[in-house]
């Protein structure tokens, strides 16, 4: 399995800097790119569709390549929640940030979620995966998933793509690319990066468990390089 991470766990604002765990607004238009054909998992939560939805079956309907698509419902795909600061803006955050002695990216306002919470599955032990280096790629939008069956992709907001990543990478024992140095792994993914994660699951006790992950690259953008000439 294969994720698409252009963030997970992300907190979204929408035009004006608001922090809504489960409500923003799509800031430009819907590309029509080629999407796989496998399942679009979206959020159910019933104040998160008000973007969710509706954006995936925008590109779902958009979208040449996927007229066989499903969309999901998944009660865990959903936003970190922000408790008082909920609806308000960010720099209602980096206020109270500030006056608690914290980072905004670290602070968690009162009835808010911990990046923690956010979390909520253990991962198998480093013992558990496979220690086989990874081959060399080029950093495409194509690459890694030639050969796969199933591709999940996420997309959220940019600041915390690199929770995501580092829950990969230090919580799962994710291997890395040689050569890839830290300062990339953790940094910001810039705004419509890709960060691809080649997944390996085995079924235990009817529950899929991950049993080895990959990265092939993080923060990339090459895919905009054709639409940047043009």
């Amino acid at each position: 399995m294969s994720f698409n991470l252009k963030d997970l766990l992300g907190w979204k604002v929408k035009q004006g800097g608001w922090c809504n765990g489960c409500e923003s607004s799509p800031s430009r238009p819907v590309p029509s790119c080629p999407v796989p054909s496998c399942p679009v998992l979206s959020c159910p939560v019933p104040s998160c569709p008000v973007l969710s939805c509706p954006t995936a079956e925008i590109i779902l309907r958009n979208n040449l390549h996927s007229a066989d698509t499903q969309m999901l419902l998944d009660p865990l795909l959903r936003e970190r929640g922000f408790g008082v600061l909920e609806g308000r803006s960010k720099e209602d955050l980096r206020n109270m940030a500030s006056a608690a002695g914290q980072a905004c990216r670290d602070f968690t306002p009162p009835g808010g979620e911990t990046l923690e919470q956010t979390l909520p599955y253990p991962g198998p032990s480093s013992a558990e995966f496979s220690e086989s280096p990874l081959p060399t790629v080029a950093g495409l939008a194509s690459d890694g998933v030639e050969t796969l069956r199933t591709h999940v992709l996420l997309v959220s907001h940019g600041a915390f793509i690199r929770v995501a990543v580092r829950h990969l990478v230090d919580g799962l024992c994710c291997s890395l690319p040689q050569g890839l140095k830290t300062s990339q792994v953790y940094s910001a993914c810039p705004n419509t990066g890709i960060c691809r994660f080649v997944i390996t699951l085995q079924m235990e006790e009817n529950v899929p468990r991950p049993v080895s992950l990959h990265c092939i690259f993080i923060n990339r953008k090459d895919h905009l390089t054709n639409l940047q000439d043009s």
